[in-house]
């Protein structure tokens, strides 16, 4: 909670972390890569319809999270967007129905 900003590493899924940081509202940044574990919060941020901690280069990677870092104001800009969509994330009803389903077919099968 006390971080401006956490960059997510693109050579190890940070999966938790995105998560933890988003219900806080703190801007994750990310360049998603081919692999899963570099587009694991590209995925969220999608599902949120967020593209503002998406990057597409290194050096935007770098420039966004100096960004966050230093320019309080667009920070709280996008805390506020992140507040204000994390729940399409989070109270995604649709998501706890396909585990439900997943698990009784799993049980029933035995």
């Amino acid at each position: 909670h006390c971080s401006d900003v956490v960059i997510d590493p693109f050579h190890y899924v940070g999966a938790n972390t995105s998560y933890d940081s988003i219900a806080m509202g703190v801007p994750v940044v990310t360049l998603p890569t081919r692999y899963f574990r570099g587009r694991f919060t590209y995925a969220i941020y999608q599902q949120m319809g967020m593209n503002d901690c998406i990057t597409e280069s290194t050096e935007d990677y770098i420039n966004l999270a100096l960004r966050f870092a230093t320019d309080k104001d667009y920070r709280s800009e996008i805390s506020k967007k992140i507040i204000t969509t994390r729940n399409t994330v989070f109270e995604n009803i649709a998501a706890v129905k396909e585990h439900e389903e997943f698990f009784e077919s799993v049980t029933e099968q035995k």
